[in-house]
């Protein structure tokens, strides 16, 4: 019974004995609870990042080691606020002036004109205006030529032989003199740009005899909403005759 007693009074004691060291410890205060929420915070912050990469940089690799790399993604307008310009290992330019798009079938367009000369043709968002293009002119590694031009929408023609892009400057405007009235449709020349031996140019003598065939006379190589043909409500020219047209500043 003795003994019995001996090893109750033991077990007491041990269990007393750890009891107390569990309890003797510094307590854990709300800042170390709280210190490990955000140590947590912080590293599912670190995952979100490293998984969101792929997605805020894009790599488009062109020809003779150029690449363009596209940074700060926008996902509502699916565009790229940071793009940078590489050859290998050499950065050439970055430009955060605009918001560049990837995801065309035709953009960008890279082309060789001579030996260390290329040509880069990138499509921008100019919302709400029509997108326009910057034309790079690289040559020896340094841009030489930075120009907007119209954005060409389709694969070009063939004219005269040559192979053309067409672009104009903004969407078209339709509106009536007065409520009933006639339909008329501002000038909108369409521009005719081809890729010659020094690069790209626009074709004056095309554009200038293609837009006297539409409108009857060359206006111009810009939009001119202050001119108004007479058209249907879709902005189909139906009369170029002169006295017909409107001038609004008139």
């Amino acid at each position: 019974m003795k003994h019995y007693h001996y090893c109750v009074i033991t077990t007491l004691f041990v269990a007393f004995f750890f009891s107390c060291r569990q309890n003797t410890g510094p307590a854990k205060s709300a800042n170390d609870s709280s210190a490990k929420v955000k140590s947590i915070e912080k590293a599912n912050e670190k995952i979100s990042t490293v998984v969101s990469k792929p997605d805020s940089v894009k790599i488009i690799r062109l020809k003779d080691g150029f690449f363009i790399k596209g940074n700060h993604y926008n996902a509502e307008t699916g565009t790229y606020q940071n793009i940078q310009l590489w050859q290998d290992s050499l950065k050439i330019t970055t430009d955060t002036t605009q918001e560049y798009m990837f995801n065309q079938q035709l953009y960008p367009i890279f082309k060789k004109v001579s030996s260390g000369v290329y040509e880069l043709l990138l499509r921008f968002d100019n919302r709400p205006s029509a997108d326009l293009v910057t034309l790079l002119r690289i040559e020896n590694d340094r841009i030489t030529k930075k120009q907007q031009i119209p954005l060409f929408e389709s694969p070009p023609q063939t004219i005269n032989g040559m192979k053309v892009y067409t672009g104009v400057w903004d969407y078209g405007e339709v509106w009536r003199e007065n409520e009933g009235g006639k339909f008329y449709t501002a000038y909108n020349p369409t521009l005719y740009y081809k890729f010659a031996v020094d690069g790209v140019i626009l074709d004056t003598p095309l554009t200038i005899s293609k837009n006297r065939l539409v409108y009857g006379k060359f206006h111009g190589f810009d939009y001119n909403g202050g001119i108004g043909y007479p058209s249907d409500d879709r902005g189909h020219i139906i009369d170029t005759a002169d006295k017909n047209v409107l001038r609004k500043d008139d």
